[in-house]
């Protein structure tokens, strides 16, 4: 979409340049009326904060997904090293949206070795914890 609209203002731009040389002068002002009404100053400016807010808004939905499935371990039902660290960051960002407005989390993990264990197991008593610790707390974060 950046790159089509990119394209598409500069073919925009190069009409604008052209205009004088081949148009009539009712059609230039109708031009000017049309892009008045089309405010491409203001869509111009405004199509590239959209994408840009897009762009984010996709870049977060990835961090989501990524850390859903590192979370759940779909794939791994059985008893194997685990990153507790990892698997808290996993259930902490899962559960954002029950923290986001009570709690500030200051993230300080030590090194720890890796543990045998089943990640999605370990991974759901985190969220459980962090979920209820978070319900616990009255009032917003201060």
């Amino acid at each position: 979409m950046r790159d089509y609209s990119n394209d598409l203002f500069g073919l925009i731009d190069a009409y604008q340049a052209a205009e004088p040389e081949v148009a009539s002068e009712q059609v230039r002002a109708d031009l000017a009326k049309t892009r008045e009404k089309a405010d491409l100053p203001f869509l111009r400016e405004d199509l590239g904060v959209l994408v840009r807010e897009s762009l984010d808004g996709l870049e977060r939905v990835t961090r989501i997904v990524r850390h859903l499935k590192d979370f759940s371990h779909i794939d791994d039902a059985e008893v194997q090293e685990t990153d507790l660290n990892a698997g808290l960051e996993d259930s902490l960002q899962v559960a954002w949206h029950e923290l986001k407005d009570r709690v500030i989390v200051t993230r300080d993990y030590g090194a720890l070795p890796a543990v045998p264990c089943v990640a999605a197991q370990i991974n759901q008593v985190f969220f459980n914890l962090i979920i209820n610790a978070a319900q616990a707390i009255d009032g917003p974060a201060t």
